[in-house]
């Protein structure tokens, strides 16, 4: 178990590990789906699937024109783009580009839950997931320093030192612990739930959908198709970093959450400067040591990520605290290199 307060920062390279697309992959996957071509009102290019779910959710064909065209205009112009959200910065002036994008993203994190090693069919009573293959990820390794020296007795305490800033739109962390918790203690999924839902995890931007909804109003199941949502509907309940947050009760939890952490450790994380600042707070700083992956960024950009990171802890100048940034290392590597590490200090 984590015996000090330990608080995850988790970005899109986090969920990588599970076969999640993240920047130019996800890019490429928006720009192919909005690739709509229309011939005296029917469909002649692009998915179908994706199409008959946004056209249905929209009143008046002339709404849908217009929506058509801004699809058409984000699949030819993201391929310049640094990333969708920066695509969808640069023409916040037209809303109609944010629904299209945030609809994109939704279809493909939902299909990508459904295809990932980690979904469970519903249906299906045979169906589980494998933690065998998922062993060379990141979510394993977290698992194993969750759970050692707990006892069935202390299971309602085993997430008492840790919380976890999910960046992502997916629920990858929440499910994969439910099914964790019920191979391992030999508990009923309910109860498993139960327990998960307990574990602080914000999504300050928003996710897919909720999956512990008790009264059912809003619960998105992992993996559900998004034929069976309402699409545009539920593009509400997301944001882009783009798009103000700072001032909320969520955004302010997060930062009392991260000031009284005494180790940090970012996963898969992008630190763009908007999330930085989301993170920043000016409370009194607790932290004592981080760790970071940042797989394949250069030296002189690892020293501008320390600086960032030391501003969020309001140590921009000093050395107190220790900042380990790894651009060798994969999240399930950072785990297997500071094993001991993480479940000892």
């Amino acid at each position: 178990m984590f015996r000090s307060k330990t608080i995850f920062v988790v970005g899109a390279g986090a969920s990588k590990e599970v076969g999640f697309p993240v920047g130019s992959e996800m890019a490429n996957e928006i720009a192919d789906l909005l690739c709509f071509e229309r011939y005296r009102g029917r469909l002649q290019k692009g998915n179908r699937e994706f199409y008959n779910n946004f056209s249905r959710t929209m009143i008046g064909d002339n709404t849908l024109d217009h929506h058509l065209k801004a699809a058409s205009q984000i699949s030819k112009g993201l391929d310049l783009a640094k990333s969708i959200d920066n695509y969808i910065e640069a023409h916040q002036h037209n809303p109609r580009i944010s629904l299209c994008a945030k609809a994109a993203i939704l279809h493909i994190i939902l299909k990508e839950e459904n295809k990932s090693p980690l979904y469970i069919d519903a249906a299906n009573p045979r169906s589980s997931m494998n933690h065998r293959n998922l062993e060379n990820t990141w979510y394993v390794q977290f698992a194993k320093i969750l759970f050692e020296q707990v006892t069935l007795e202390k299971l309602d305490s085993m997430f008492k030192n840790i919380s976890i800033v999910c960046f992502n739109y997916d629920r990858c962390i929440q499910q994969f612990l439910i099914s964790a918790v019920t191979s391992y203690f030999s508990v009923q999924d309910e109860h498993a739930r139960r327990l998960v839902e307990s574990l602080k995890i914000f999504h300050p931007y928003g996710s897919v959908g909720n999956l512990f909804e008790a009264n059912q109003t809003g619960l998105i199941k992992y993996g559900r198709q998004p034929s069976e949502i309402d699409i545009v509907n539920v593009c509400k309940s997301i944001k882009t970093y783009t798009e103000r947050i700072e001032e909320s009760e969520l955004v302010d939890s997060v930062r009392l959450e991260v000031s009284k952490a005494e180790t940090v450790v970012f996963l898969g994380f992008g630190f763009h400067p908007q999330n930085i600042k989301l993170l920043t707070s000016e409370n009194r700083s607790r932290v004592q040591q981080v760790f970071a992956t940042a797989l394949g960024i250069s030296v002189p950009d690892i020293s501008v990520i320390e600086g960032q990171i030391r501003s969020i802890f309001n140590q921009a100048n000093g050395p107190r605290i220790t900042v380990n940034v790894r651009n060798d290392l994969s999240c399930v590597e950072l785990f297997s290199e500071y094993q001991r590490t993480l479940a000892s200090s």
